[in-house]
């Protein structure tokens, strides 16, 4: 059996995720990451992405989170999101009607601020899309 350890995933509204996992897969700054057991303490970024949560039984889980921060320290992987998702949860024509909007409001705001803005959202959506679609796919 794969040695485990702690995965906890926070959004500002609920605790997404608590469990002893064997490997996590997901997005930093700097690339993509992936952490086992005993891993060496670390902080970095957390981008727009999914994360593959694989159990020692050996199924996986995937899930779309927001971008924040990853921190593992003493045996605990905790990721700080803006938001997490289950493929379930998502609306996936929601999320397209969220790219739309972003996109209007891009083309009709001079804001630099609205602009980042609108960036962000699209790139949170597209991510809640490609989870979706692959849980979809064959």
């Amino acid at each position: 059996m794969a040695k485990t350890f702690r995965l906890e995933i926070h959004t500002p509204f609920r605790r997404f995720f608590s469990g002893d996992v064997a490997f996590v897969v997901m997005r930093v700054a700097d690339g993509e990451m992936g952490v086992l057991a005993d891993r060496a303490a670390f902080c970095a970024p957390l981008d727009n992405c999914l994360v593959s949560i694989h159990a020692a039984d050996g199924t996986i889980r995937v899930a779309a989170v927001s971008s924040g921060i990853a921190e593992c320290m003493k045996g605990v992987l905790t990721l700080l999101a803006g938001a997490a998702e289950w493929p379930e949860e998502v609306d996936r024509a929601r999320a397209e009607a969220a790219i739309a909007r972003a996109e209007q409001r891009m083309k009709d705001s001079g804001s630099d601020t609205d602009a980042l803005q609108s960036v962000a959202a699209i790139a949170r959506a597209r991510n809640r899309i490609r989870l979706v679609a692959e849980k979809d796919a064959p």
